[in-house]
């Protein structure tokens, strides 16, 4: 099981952005995405990934204990056919996130962006206004500088089990009520997604 969780977090640390996104399409019609998608994928039994990935290699599922090598040792080829998946753009009327988009905090130095955490906090937090990307970013990047780092208490266990325990720091913009959640993904810092705090 331990061993199954560790190849979980290689295979997923492995993938760019825009491949776990081709990832989470394999999946659309068995699980309702949900989250981001490094979320969504560290929620789904390690087998389950590793045999998706099979079927894409080899056109066929396959569950067993052989599946983990022959698809890490054709991780390449992995990361080419998922890169080639077309992921539609789930975010109708939200301007295009200017390329390499950064926002820097006290407490967390610079992170790049998402386009899902982009997308998440235009649809909460500007999507009634007329604004442009130059704009949103401006707010963005205000909002994130001002945010403080914060603890969740008791909801950090539940939160950290959901992350696949990877390293996140939780930022609050208390008068917005917006808080971002920054992972470390590669060694490097992203601003996964935007929340209203329900915790």
């Amino acid at each position: 099981m331990i061993v199954a969780k560790g190849l979980k977090r290689e295979l997923l640390s492995a993938l760019s952005e825009k491949e776990l996104d081709g990832f989470v399409k394999l999946f659309r019609k068995i699980h309702k995405p949900y989250g981001t998608s490094i979320e969504f994928l560290s929620r789904l039994e390690t087998r389950e990934l590793f045999g998706a990935l099979h079927k894409l290699l080899f056109g066929r599922w396959d569950l067993s204990d052989s599946v983990f090598p022959k698809v890490m040792n054709n991780i390449g080829r992995v990361k080419e056919l998922l890169d080639a998946i077309i992921v539609p753009d789930t975010s109708p009327g939200c301007p295009e996130m200017p390329a390499g988009f950064l926002v820097e905090n006290l407490e967390s130095g610079k992170v790049s962006v998402t386009k899902h955490a982009w997308f998440r906090f235009w649809e909460r937090f500007c999507h009634c206004s007329n604004s442009s990307a130059g704009q949103i970013g401006q707010i963005l990047a205000q909002s994130f500088a001002g945010a403080k780092k914060i603890e969740l208490g008791s909801y950090a266990v539940l939160r950290a089990i959901n992350n696949g325990f990877q390293q996140t720091d939780y930022f609050l913009d208390a008068p917005r009520n917006c808080r971002y959640i920054v992972s470390a993904l590669k060694g490097r810092l992203f601003l996964v997604t935007v929340e209203r705090p329900k915790h």
